[in-house]
């Protein structure tokens, strides 16, 4: 029988079979829409295949193979496409198929190079129903960066074979991300030597490297021969590097966390440093400052005309010297994130706080009405405004905090500026959510204190049943005097993860938010609604707050 003679059967548009010969076959897969696709259409849809998509797990490595499988004229398109393969490279495929991969790049620049591999960890449909994944949908995963969807592995398992086929490319990078242990520390920096001429972004996460005292991960002086004019992102979590070479004098993103480095900066050597990066957008500077000098040269100021984000954490001298001589433009847009471990109350501390006071001071008092988490711990006091509902990871408008890495006597000793400071914060939050982290040092009239500027709040959250056994009876109308009424406009409760709240030992709690409920009935500052959430046991609480007209939700969401 010849070619044109044998009969296929084929459905077509949903039909049950047609039977075509193998010449009409042909004529048909010729004339259909997929097959006119022209080059650059088709290369563009499959481009979009080879993008980490939380949303939609795939392999992209595996979308760009099936693809020149579909048909003749699509492999020819896509086998014929270096840019293609040099974007699908992922190093979870097996060895052989990666050598493929990199012959079919030919010289084309690699994309995203990612080392270990996300696709096994994220890219799976075992991913879309994991813990991990709700959380991450929950606080805008569609935004999270590889860096941190690094960052949240619980371990860096690379070996020898990863290395060796990633090394020798990484200068042909755009994006180059890396997490893995610290013995492997050698081995990956042996590859940024030569010049990068096309990396965009790096980012190093070394593990277990903040526990080494006696070792130093700091990356090469002649990082990429100092020839990386592309480069505009630097992420570095755990390592350090000479951060005065003129390679990143053109970055928009600078983040350092925790660098086991012997070359940290002094707070005055950071800002000269950053009057050379005029151009940054984010910086993030996490305990990244010299412990071991205190610098007594003259400080500069540094100007950052595009900052939009602003996250300091350390001793207070460091970040208040930063945060004072810092000159960007202090908008709703921008993130200011300050936590502070040193607690004394010298000069820097007196200079925190006016500084921040003055910034707060102009803003436009309707951009901090959304939300305000205030938490309060046994080692310090913090307060953050963002959204409570709806939250994206970039709406934090100004966080700030006093920590110490041990609970000490001298915490309370904040509490006055502290208290200056939240007042400037939030006399326009409608929202406010209060944590109570077993912090005995706080006494009710100190709740109280907290408690008092916020008039406006309509919606009040409590997380942990500790929070609602303190917040509760400073709350209560019975033992405030009668110039002040707590939250006098609330009318939402929200109670967050106060577990078995119902059950037997959990009475104080249950009795408290009754007694609170029934009291506010009896006046004006009626409760209306009471919500639960990831709340268990709480069943015959919702039905007692029903029959005093309480609407009530519950949900697990």
């Amino acid at each position: 029988m010849s070619q044109s003679a044998l009969r296929v059967t084929l459905g077509i548009n949903g039909t049950p079979g047609v039977d075509l010969t193998v010449d009409e076959r042909r004529h048909h897969n010729a004339s259909n829409p997929i097959s006119l696709l022209t080059y650059d259409i088709l290369v563009d849809i499959l481009m979009l295949n080879t993008v980490i998509d939380l949303d939609n797990p795939h392999i992209p490595s595996k979308s760009t193979r099936y693809a020149s499988q579909v048909q003749h004229a699509w492999r020819e398109i896509v086998v014929g496409c270096p840019m293609l393969w040099a974007a699908s490279l992922d190093l979870a495929d097996p060895p052989q198929w990666l050598k493929q991969v990199i012959s079919r790049a030919g010289s084309a620049p690699f994309g995203d190079v990612v080392l270990p591999s996300l696709t096994p960890h994220f890219m799976s449909e075992e991913y879309t129903r994991s813990a991990i994944r709700r959380d991450l949908a929950r606080n805008g995963a569609k935004s999270i960066s590889i860096s941190e969807l690094l960052h949240l592995l619980a371990s860096a398992k690379v070996d020898d074979v990863e290395i060796a086929f990633v090394t020798p490319f990484l200068h042909r990078c755009r994006r180059f991300f890396a997490k893995f242990k610290k013995d492997r520390w050698d081995q990956i920096t042996e590859g940024i030597s030569k010049p990068a001429p096309l990396l965009h972004t790096l980012s190093f996460v070394v593990q277990g490297s903040w526990q080494q005292v006696d070792q130093d991960f700091t990356l090469p002086q002649n990082i990429f021969d100092g020839c990386a004019p592309q480069l505009r992102v630097l992420d570095l979590r755990g390592c350090g590097c000479f951060f005065e070479a003129p390679i990143f004098y053109n970055l928009t993103t600078l983040i350092i966390r925790k660098p086991s480095s012997s070359h940290l900066p002094t707070a005055q050597v950071w800002l000269k440093i950053l009057a050379n990066m005029s151009n940054l957008n984010t910086l993030e500077l996490s305990g990244a400052f010299s412990p071991y000098e205190r610098d007594t040269n003259p400080i500069q100021d540094a100007t950052l005309p595009h900052l939009t984000s602003l996250a300091l954490t350390g001793n207070i001298e460091p970040c208040s010297i930063l945060f004072k001589h810092l000159d960007f433009p202090f908008t709703p847009a921008c993130t200011i994130d300050v936590r502070s471990y040193r607690t004394c109350l010298d000069d820097f501390f007196h200079s925190m706080v006016s500084h921040l006071q003055e910034r707060l001071r102009l803003l436009d008092g309707d951009v901090l009405h959304h939300g305000l988490t205030l938490t309060c711990a046994p080692t310090g006091l913090g307060f953050m405004c963002r959204r409570l509902e709806d939250q994206r990871p970039d709406d934090t408008i100004i966080s700030f905090g006093w920590f110490s890495s041990y609970a000490g006597p001298n915490i309370m000793a904040l509490f006055p500026a502290f208290l200056s400071i939240l007042k400037a914060a939030c006399s326009e939050v409608r929202q406010l959510r209060v944590d109570v982290i077993h912090s005995a040092a706080l006494s009710e009239e100190r709740i109280v204190e907290l408690l008092r500027p916020f008039r406006r709040v309509t919606t009040l959250y409590m997380a942990m049943s500790g929070t609602v056994e303190r917040l509760l009876p400073a709350m209560n109308l019975r033992d405030v005097g009668a110039d002040w009424v707590p939250f006098p406009v609330l009318e939402t409760i929200v109670l967050e993860h106060a577990f078995n709240l119902g059950e037997r030992g959990h009475a104080a709690e249950v009795d408290g938010l009754m007694e609170f409920i029934r009291a506010r009935s009896r006046t004006q500052y009626v409760i209306k609604t009471v919500r639960f959430s990831h709340c268990g046991h709480v069943f015959t609480t919702i039905r007692a707050l029903e029959a005093l007209g309480i609407n009530t939700i519950y949900s697990e969401e």
